[in-house]
């Protein structure tokens, strides 16, 4: 119909593949004891959050009241957190410093909160993303490594690490066309095995070469602790950028579809990633400390139990209640108040 709104289901496809892959890898966090399971967490942390932020910068808008909805939230979710963990932990003496490290260290996965209004902040102070812009961000991404803070501090060290993958989705977004006809016209099937072989042969290196490889290297909030770290940080990006071009390619494409007549079981979970991902952590954390530790015999029961864990928890943080709760949260500043209607002679007749 003329006038109704149409969307790239590309991307809702892509969307719910990543979310996916992000609860998995954090349902994987208890057993990365296991040489398997650790081999399958590295290869899914090499790309699902640069991919996830290349798709944050290739949607983003300049919005002050999302920026402030986002800090919001991170305060209010670190809260239940930061007095939940020092409740359950007797052994830690509650303090005005143990608390106030539940803020400025983000935990688990709230860093994005903290982060993302960094990132929109580029699109105010950046009106045309260039290609000198994205490389000079490359070059912060390897700098910042040598400061001398912790690297979660107020997660500066992510907020740059992944600066160039926020960039590189918005000057994407500004060269939309021929971004889409790029990706329609790489998808032959050479360039799908390719990518696959390359998947392929990231998990096999992560398995019997790389085995010994530092978690923080791919969660880009580690301080370079030797000068091998640097080139370290460099593999690890050019693994990232590889693997998120491999899984673009094998993700099913579709240009435009009417909204009323997608897939509904699919398309939903790339609407809703934003209830997935606030949701999806207090149910990981019970299985994390009460479950995890029946499955942990051998690599088979933990793939099982990540798989069934992941597919419940998504259902759950994605449920459409959730869904309104996360979406009143991130615009809470923007929802209008009812006009007041005064009470006059006419409005009482």
């Amino acid at each position: 119909m003329a006038g109704e709104r149409k969307r790239v289901v590309y991307f809702d496809y892509l969307k719910a593949l990543l979310v996916f892959f992000v609860v998995v890898g954090h349902a994987l966090d208890p057993f990365v004891d296991n040489v398997g399971a650790k081999a399958l967490f590295l290869t899914i942390y090499s790309f699902h959050m640069p991919l996830f932020i290349f798709l944050s910068g290739y949607f983003a808008k300049w919005n002050w009241k999302k920026c402030v909805a986002y800090f919001l939230i991170y305060i209010f979710v670190s809260a239940i957190y930061t007095a939940v963990k020092l409740i359950s932990t007797s052994s830690t003496k509650i303090s005005f410093m143990s608390v106030l490290n539940g803020f400025i260290y983000p935990q688990w996965t709230l860093w994005f909160l903290l982060a993302m209004p960094f990132w929109l902040l580029t699109t105010k102070l950046i009106k045309n993303v260039k290609v000198w812009h994205i490389c000079l961000a490359v070059v912060l991404t390897l700098a910042i490594g040598f400061v001398p803070l912790k690297g979660t501090f107020l997660t500066y060290s992510r907020i740059f690490y992944f600066m160039p993958a926020f960039l590189f989705g918005r000057w994407c977004r500004q060269n939309k066309d021929k971004f889409l006809k790029a990706v329609e016209k790489m998808r032959r099937v050479d360039v799908k095995v390719v990518s696959a072989i390359m998947l392929t042969l990231t998990l096999v290196l992560m398995l019997f070469v790389f085995k010994d490889l530092k978690h923080s290297f791919f969660y880009g909030n580690g301080r370079y602790k030797n000068p091998i770290d640097l080139v370290w940080r460099i593999v690890c990006l050019l693994i990232g950028g590889a693997n998120s071009f491999a899984i673009m390619m094998l993700t099913p494409y579709r240009q435009e579809k009417m909204v009323g007549s997608w897939p509904v079981s699919l398309s939903k979970f790339g609407e809703r990633t934003f209830s997935i991902y606030l949701f999806h952590t207090p149910l990981l954390m019970v299985f994390k400390t009460y479950l995890a530790v029946y499955f942990e015999a051998n690599l088979f029961t933990i793939l099982i139990a990540v798989l069934m864990v992941s597919y419940i928890t998504i259902i759950i943080s994605s449920s459409k209640p959730l869904a309104k709760v996360s979406d009143y949260m991130l615009n809470i500043l923007e929802l209008k108040k009812k006009p007041r209607v005064e009470k006059t002679e006419e409005t009482l007749k």
